[in-house]
């Protein structure tokens, strides 16, 4: 199914969507960092959240009824330290790291990992030094090999190094692609989609009434469109025509013009 453009009113779909945020008891609200509440920039540390963010995702949290919910392929001290907000739900890594203020859950399978992906790390460092622009990104149990900033030329051996240290059919590691990146995590089945069915479970969010929201802008999100098909409204940023979300919007602009629309909801909720 292709996805809808979430601000087109034909046939009442927006309308539909609002009734439903103005009417529901409690939303869970997934949200993705990169791409979804800030732009892509050419360096992760120049991705920084506006104050004016901050603010709404602050005020989502002291809502009994908004439970914000931050799901990013960052490291958990990473993105803890751009969206320090307290008792915010928080799957780092791709959804191996859970913290939520009473546990800090790390997938038990990867912890034996670590020594293969530290040595992984070193290797990657080395080799690719001598590409002007390419990072290799230490993010403590996946690490993530960026190329926005290196020559086009170069893309093609970036590509081939990385693939000859992680190689297809590997026990430990796998290789997946993103925008502009190759991401090295740990072989297991776990991804955003499993990250977020547990933190369901966990926060017992399940069989409470609702709705549930997810926003992402990547491949890594498609796990988590997959996984609440027909359970939530998935959004994705910016269009495709392969995404398995059920709506799209055009930018992180109307991603931030969302969560104005659930803020003013309950800020008029609160009123009444």
């Amino acid at each position: 199914m292709i996805p809808q453009y979430l601000y087109n009113n034909k046939n009442g779909g927006w309308d539909k969507i609002l009734n439903k945020i103005i009417t529901c008891k409690r939303i869970v609200l997934f949200l993705d960092y990169d791409g979804t509440l800030v732009p892509i920039k050419k360096h992760p540390a120049l991705a920084i959240i506006s104050i004016k963010q901050i603010n709404i995702l602050k005020s989502l949290t002291k809502r009994f009824n908004v439970i914000p919910i931050l799901v990013s392929g960052r490291e958990y001290s990473n993105i803890k330290k751009l969206v320090p907000i307290k008792n915010l739900i928080i799957a780092s890594n791709h959804g191996f790291r859970i913290t939520n203020g009473r546990e800090n859950w790390i997938h038990p399978k990867v912890k034996a990992l670590v020594p293969e992906i530290k040595k992984i790390l070193r290797t990657l460092k080395s080799k690719l030094k001598s590409f002007p622009g390419a990072m290799v990104e230490d993010k403590k149990i996946t690490i993530t090999v960026h190329y926005r900033n290196a020559k086009i030329s170069s893309v093609p051996a970036i590509k081939e190094i990385v693939e000859e240290i992680i190689k297809p059919g590997s026990p430990k590691l796998k290789l997946t692609e993103g925008k502009k990146i190759f991401e090295i995590r740990p072989n297991i089945h776990w991804n955003k989609g499993e990250a977020v069915t547990r933190i369901l479970k966990i926060e017992r969010l399940r069989k409470k009434k609702g709705i549930i929201v997810y926003i992402g802008d990547d491949k890594t999100d498609e796990d988590a469109f997959k996984k609440l098909d027909g359970r939530g409204i998935t959004i994705r940023v910016g269009y495709s025509g392969n995404s398995s979300a059920k709506y799209f919007v055009k930018s992180t602009n109307e991603v931030q013009k969302f969560l104005e629309t659930i803020e003013s909801v309950n800020n008029i909720k609160d009123k009444q």
